[in-house]
């Protein structure tokens, strides 16, 4: 490609960025989201007995920048918390004895989300498609009575280590009752949510 192509497909970009240049809005965002995860964990330790387990919910809170009508980037972060403990039997000294475990899991990611909105042309009501990456972590701590650490491992087995967060937000709804407050409905295709509820203001 030479020089003289390369500048006209510049020109071209800018001038498709032009029409649709207006001022660079921003807005803040705090939100609940239903994770696959937690229910899993969930009906895994149902099997055992005495089983209680607080804490299923994502909080989400997030920051947005659109520099135009069609797109956004934005940067968000997730947290989720589950606290819990369970009975289970183990065998000492060829006895069948029962102990108490208690545990804490923590999971966070934080990620950039590229924003690709819909041409709707409507006042109060906004569709968009979203991409998310970024970093996650999950961690677990727990305890036994009798420090069996055999049981400690199989809860930890449950939990993936720190790596890549790569889903998909095939979409996502924008509603505005009033001008600069919105509240919103997003599904999402892999960690750390399937479903998110959430506010934001817009400024």
């Amino acid at each position: 490609m030479n020089m003289k192509r390369l500048a006209v497909i510049v020109c071209i970009v800018l001038f498709s960025l032009s029409l649709n240049a207006q001022t660079p809005q921003h807005s803040l965002e705090a939100g609940y989201g239903v994770s696959i995860k937690a229910g899993l964990i969930k009906t895994i330790l149902n099997q055992k007995k005495d089983v209680n387990v607080d804490g299923t919910s994502v909080l989400a809170f997030g920051y947005e920048y659109r520099p135009i009508e069609r797109f956004a980037i934005g940067l968000g972060f997730t947290t989720q918390k589950l606290m819990g403990d369970y009975i289970f039997e183990s065998e000492v000294q060829n006895m069948k004895i029962e102990e108490s475990l208690t545990f804490e899991y923590l999971r966070y990611a934080i990620v950039l989300e590229p924003k690709f909105y819909y041409p709707l042309n409507l006042k109060h009501l906004e569709l968009y498609t979203s991409i998310r990456l970024g970093y996650k972590r999950e961690r677990v701590d727990a305890t036994t009575s009798n420090n069996n650490i055999n049981e400690i491992l199989k809860l930890t087995d449950l939990i993936a280590g720190p790596g890549l967060n790569a889903s998909i937000t095939p979409l996502g709804i924008n509603y505005f009752p009033m001008e600069n407050i919105g509240i919103g409905l997003a599904g999402n295709l892999g960690p750390t949510y399937l479903t998110k509820a959430s506010v934001f203001l817009r400024f």
